[in-house]
């Protein structure tokens, strides 16, 4: 590993692949791995492990106690580079150390895929250690846990496809010298810290009617522990390469951090211990449909009602869970700051780089001029991730989850850590000694993964990518995780005392899910006729009846289709909306009583049973009474005659009566008439007066309909003028609407101006 530092330190600042096997390195040494526990967190017997992936799976779990030992998982992803088969033994990797130049050496040169310039690269080395951890259920509500953990974490995103290509090939790929390239937006950001963790969870009683929708919530506080970090961003770049040698950078500016702790020699910060501390936290959400919750219900020797802690209760889970949420706060070295780095065909084969601190002092004698910018502390943030899933139960221990972890690159916020976003689905069959699934992922890198995962007693292992790597066309990540932990399942529940809650004992009782009575082994009584009344007391066991009437039958005695017990007339048939009573008629007039608007008085059906009135008493039914209410004569409808006088009074009144020529004035000549109308008024109180007014067609239609509105008004008033009560005058007018004579001879015309007038009576 040093012999590469040697080499050519410098170029690790540009060459993505030297740069990606130090920290790969640098991440082994550590003896720390990936928090890729991808399938075997999503199991019902994940235990502790739940909340490395959503803090609500801790509780009403199945586990009455669990113990992680150690637990170790390793994770690298790329997008840019791969190896290709059959170039790929892990056990001569591993031999070699990830000596990149023995690799190189020993491999055929067409082993590699070297990228390209189409794909900004981005890199991830993401390693966790799970260490003593516990799992303690408080109770089938709630539970807690307390977890330790060593992570360190790399990435590298935002390498332009020129950039990544040239430290791929090390500068030697002709076609990207001597052109000037924008290397802007590229990040590298790497952490390591310990972790101390508390998490709670407990069952929420959201809807505690309905025991098959079931909530859980958890929540996690985490005391960070910085062990180191570093980060550079480029935030301008503008570069050249003349030749592998020779390097142009034209007004660039580079953020440029780590901790204190890194000045000592490679690979040894860590016995400098804690650096900085922090804080953070997690929570997650749960909700199960458990549609036979009944079943899922026993009863302990004191015959109340406990739930089964040992067997699966949903059909369907689903959760959500933000996870990493938190920062830790680090001191930044004095010899690493922020620059602008503007320097011309810069000869790069004499640098000696042995260490950090060497690598520094370059950067300090050739970019002396700190940035105005430039911060002594920096804020490293975890890697936030949010998590979705779906589970879904189908029988007999199988299972399939669907899920996604959401991570995503801040680009504003370059002093970020993220993992690797993906989607994935995962058959599984498992119980509480042996479990085992095939996660399938996509991950962010844009390729596809299978992988295996199992558990056997206390031992766990898996890898999100096994299968794929082993018959796969290239590698370009790997990640695996295993370990050893006590688990100790929740014991086989109790044998049911009574099931069905009736008494009878379950070894006694022949219906152990229907109750049923003492002296017949616990069934129920037959029920022959299906009517819901046990055939020992059924009185009709052959015929279905109500309970009420000892499961007989009503009958109908009358026939009329109204059953007895809801028959007020049992013995008389009549109409359901009447109770099974006929309706009555009272005054026997042949109309029905319900019908009958006199019930006590004969009358015509066609008058609603009601008889017809004389209200003037003159012999005349009103229904025949032209004026029901004066009395009159037969012959003449129910109205009286005029005498002859009085027919010639009204007479020479219509006869005599004259108007100023298209005016309503009523001519002097028309007095003597019309007040002899007004007497013959006055001596018959019970006279009425109807008028109404014509004229001919000449004219204006709407002033001829005014004209004979005002003449038959001007003769009211005359009347009334006279001493006739007003109310007993009705004014009527018609205007040239209805003619009497021919409107086109001037006699015609003179016979349609008119004003008619006829007594009316009551």
């Amino acid at each position: 590993m040093k012999s590469i530092i040697k080499k050519n330190f410098i170029k690790m600042f540009f060459s993505l692949k030297n740069f990606l096997i130090v920290i790969v390195f640098m991440q082994l040494s550590l003896v720390a791995f990936s928090q890729e526990w991808i399938g075997y967190s999503a199991t019902n017997y994940a235990g502790i492990h739940s909340v490395l992936f959503n803090p609500a799976e801790i509780v009403n779990g199945r586990y009455q106690f669990d113990l992680n030992l150690v637990g170790l998982s390793l994770g690298f992803d790329n997008n840019f580079i791969g190896l290709k088969h059959p170039g790929f033994f892990l056990s001569k990797i591993l031999k070699d150390k990830i000596d990149y130049t023995s690799i190189e050496n020993n491999y055929a040169s067409d082993a590699w895929d070297k990228g390209n310039t189409n794909r900004v690269a981005r890199v991830t080395v993401s390693q966790d250690a799970l260490g003593p951890s516990v799992l303690i259920p408080i109770n089938p509500s709630n539970a807690i846990a307390i977890s330790t953990r060593f992570r360190n974490m790399a990435n590298i995103d935002g390498g332009k496809p020129e950039l990544s290509k040239q430290g791929i090939e090390e500068i030697h790929f002709a076609p990207l010298l001597k052109q000037t390239f924008d290397g802007s937006g590229y990040s590298v950001d790497a952490m390591g810290w310990s972790e101390l963790n508390f998490t709670y969870a407990a069952v929420l009683p959201l809807m505690p009617d309905k025991k098959n929708h079931f909530f859980k919530l958890g929540v996690t506080l985490k005391t960070l522990q910085g062990r180191y970090s570093a980060y550079n961003y480029g935030s301008d770049i503008k570069y050249q390469f003349e030749n592998s040698d020779t390097l142009t950078l034209i007004n660039s500016s580079v953020k440029y951090g780590h901790s204190e702790n890194l000045e000592v020699k490679p690979f040894t910060f860590l016995n400098d211990g804690i650096q900085s501390w922090g804080f953070g936290g997690e929570f997650g959400f749960v909700y199960e449909f458990r549609p036979e919750f009944e079943k899922m219900q026993t009863r302990d020797q004191s015959g109340n009602w406990m739930e089964r802690k040992d067997m699966n209760k949903y059909k369907l889970k689903a959760g959500f869970s933000l996870m990493d949420l938190g920062s830790i706060k680090f001191k930044k070295d004095p010899d690493s700051y922020d620059f602008s780095a503007n320097v011309y065909k810069w000869n790069l084969y004499p640098l000696s780089v042995n260490s950090i601190q060497d690598w520094d002092d370059t950067l300090n004698n050739r970019f002396p001029t700190v940035d105005p910018g430039n911060k002594e502390t920096y804020t490293m943030n975890l890697p936030m991730t949010l998590n979705l899933f779906v589970d879904y139960y189908f029988k007999k221990n199988f299972y399939f989850n669907v899920g996604t972890s959401w991570s995503p690159v801040m680009k504003k916020n370059f002093e970020k850590l993220h993992g690797v976003t993906g989607i994935w689905i995962t058959p599984r069959y498992e119980n509480k000694w042996f479990g085992v699934g095939i996660p399938m992922t996509i991950g962010s890198m844009s390729h596809f993964d299978v992988g295996l995962f199992g558990y056997v007693g206390p031992l766990y292992f898996g890898s999100p990518d096994l299968i794929r790597n082993l018959i796969g066309s290239d590698v370009r990540g790997v990640r695996a995780y295993a370990g050893i932990k006590i688990p100790i399942p929740q014991p086989k529940t109790l044998e049911i005392i009574d099931r069905d809650g009736d008494g009878t004992l379950d070894p006694d009782d022949h219906c152990i899910d229907v109750p049923g009575p003492l002296d017949n082994k616990g069934c129920p009584y037959g029920d022959i006729d299906k009517d819901g009344v046990f055939d020992n007391a059924d009185k009709c066991i052959d015929v279905a009846g109500p309970i009420e009437n000892n499961g007989c039958p009503y009958g109908d005695k009358d026939g009329d289709g109204v059953l007895d017990n809801e028959d007020k007339c049992i013995d008389v048939s009549g109409p359901k909306e009447n109770n099974g009573c006929p309706f009555g008629d009272l005054d026997k007039d042949g109309v029905l009583d319900k019908e009958d608007s006199c019930i006590n008085a004969p009358g015509p059906k066609e008058n609603n049973g009601c008889p017809y009135l004389d209200t003037d008493g003159d012999g005349v039914l009103d229904k025949d009474d032209a004026c029901p209410k004066t009395p009159g004569t037969v012959e003449n409808r129910g109205c009286p005659a005029l005498e002859a006088k009085e027919a010639e009074i009204i007479k020479r009144a219509f006869d005599n009566l004259e108007f100023d020529t298209g005016k309503d004035i009523i001519r002097s000549s028309s007095f003597p008439s019309l007040t002899e109308l007004a007497e013959l008024l006055k001596n018959k109180p019970s006279y009425g007066l109807r008028i109404a007014g014509h004229t001919d067609n000449v004219g204006d239609d709407a002033k001829n309909m005014k004209l004979s509105n005002d003449r038959s008004v001007a003769v009211k008033n005359y009347l009334v003028s006279k001493g006739v009560q007003a109310d007993r005058i009705i004014v009527e007018y018609y205007g040239e609407t209805k003619p009497i004579a021919d409107n086109n001879t001037p006699e015609g015309r003179q016979k349609n101006r008119r004003v008619e007038m006829n007594i009316i009576f009551e």
